[in-house]
């Protein structure tokens, strides 16, 4: 699967944050209630532009995915496809691209997802082992 990345830039963001809102908002919603100034405060302040990755395939806007490195482990916060583009391997390259990251770092990759995504069974599909789970949430772990 042909995907290239590039950085994240602060004009950007709306475009960011009407992808999060299209693919998040159905589970957000059914989860904790979607209430749009909380949610827009939280994408831009707690996971910022810049932690974020475009990924383009055949050289469009393919989807993003936003890794922080937290001292001993890599957290996954989000990855997000464009919805006309999801379901043709293009999830699966970026975990892949992820997943090299977390081995050259040699640090753990974690994540969690909300019981109500259907990103639960992806993530155990690739491997990735529950270590936790909340009232809302499903929390996964994956060694290099």
């Amino acid at each position: 699967m042909p995907l290239s990345i590039e950085k994240a830039r602060e004009e950007d963001e709306a475009w960011l944050f009407e992808l999060y809102r299209t693919t998040m908002k159905e589970y957000v919603e059914k989860t904790w209630g979607w209430d749009e100034a909380v949610q827009h405060d939280g994408f831009t302040n707690h996971l910022g532009v810049a932690n974020f990755v475009i990924c383009l395939h055949d050289n469009d806007t393919a989807g993003c995915f936003c890794l922080k490195d937290e001292g001993d482990h890599l957290w996954l916060y989000l990855v997000l496809i464009d919805p006309q583009l999801q379901n043709r391997g293009i999830g699966r390259a970026i975990m892949e691209h992820i997943e090299s990251i977390s081995s050259a770092a040699d640090k753990p990759m974690r994540l969690c997802t909300m019981k109500v995504s259907p990103a639960t069974e992806f993530y155990r599909h690739l491997g990735y082992i529950q270590y936790k789970e909340d009232e809302a949430c499903v929390y996964f772990s994956k060694n290099p």
